[in-house]
């Protein structure tokens, strides 16, 4: 489900809220949870998004005031409660176009910027930060360890899901999920319980690309403290082109002596929790199509 605004009222909204009128409301995205909309005021472009979810914006805020001085991350000038069902935030816009609009060649160019970014953020420390996995608005893990976080496959947009319910009702495939989950389980073994900042979701809509140089790191929704090699798992599980994310950034801690232990490995794991948990939302919308291209993934 594609959410659908009535553009009128967000036009009247955001003039109310930047105390002028706005022009050029263009939509940007839409999603099954959120929304965004270009717009300009007082001479300078922004963006809206609207969301069922506070806390996803909170945690925006949150990212900008603890890692905006190392990240490039955008700073929410307004959020707040948009209607009774939805909230919206307001981020200054970020010069240039999302990492999933590249071309192929431009996808490649920007792997050195990529991969320098991902390195930036293995190397913030968060070590006192409390708790591992999923943080809150208050930057706190809901888990006591970095392998409870991979067990719960919680999602707390839905966090009425219950797995076990769905290998009864829906077309959630117990016997492949339980064999994958397996494999999973064995390779924890080789999980560190070491604590960094990790994205969540990282790269594609929500990385802004421009002239070289990575602008914005977008939606911080997903955002946990555990093993940094996730985001590259994140960007090889859901990569749409040729590019073999973790081979690259495999090379790059090989050519520059940063030693990485059991590599393959830990890939391997979030690559199986990132398809297992997609199986699982799928399963709960009952949406057969994203099931089996999730599937086909995880097979592969």
């Amino acid at each position: 489900m594609v959410l659908e605004r009535d553009q009128l009222k967000l036009q009247e909204f955001l003039s109310k809220e930047m105390e002028e009128d706005i022009s050029i409301l263009t939509r940007l995205s839409a999603g099954m949870f959120s929304e965004a909309y270009l717009f300009v005021a007082k001479k300078q472009e922004y963006v809206v998004r609207i969301n069922r979810h506070e806390q996803d914006f909170q945690k925006d805020i949150y990212a900008y005031q603890h890692f905006g001085d190392l990240l490039p991350i955008p700073k929410i000038v307004k959020e707040g409660r948009y209607d009774n069902e939805y909230y919206y935030s307001i981020a200054s816009k970020c010069q240039g176009v999302t990492h999933d609009k590249l071309d192929i060649k431009s996808a490649k160019d920007i792997l050195p910027e990529l991969i320098k970014t991902i390195e930036a953020m293995r190397l913030i420390n968060v070590k006192n930060q409390k708790g591992f996995g999923l943080m809150d608005k208050n930057g706190v893990g809901r888990n006591d360890s970095w392998r409870l976080a991979l067990t719960a496959f919680y999602n707390h947009k839905f966090p009425e899901i219950d797995v076990q319910q769905l290998f009864d009702k829906s077309i959630l495939d117990r016997a492949f999920f339980d064999a994958c989950f397996n494999q999973l389980f064995n390779l924890f073994a080789y999980i560190p319980e070491e604590k960094h900042l990790v994205h969540g979701d990282f790269g594609f809509d929500n990385l802004v690309v421009d002239e070289g140089k990575i602008t914005g790191i977008l939606d911080w929704a997903e955002s946990k403290y555990g093993d940094f090699l996730y985001d590259i798992a994140w960007l090889d599980f859901w990569s749409s082109n040729e590019i073999e994310y973790a081979k690259e950034f495999k090379s790059y801690y090989a050519e520059n002596k940063i030693d990485i232990q059991h590599f393959d490995r830990r890939i391997r794991c979030y690559r199986l929790y990132i398809g297992l948990n997609g199986l699982i939302l799928a399963a709960y919308l009952d949406n057969k199509q994203d099931y089996e291209k999730i599937k086909e993934r995880v097979q592969r």
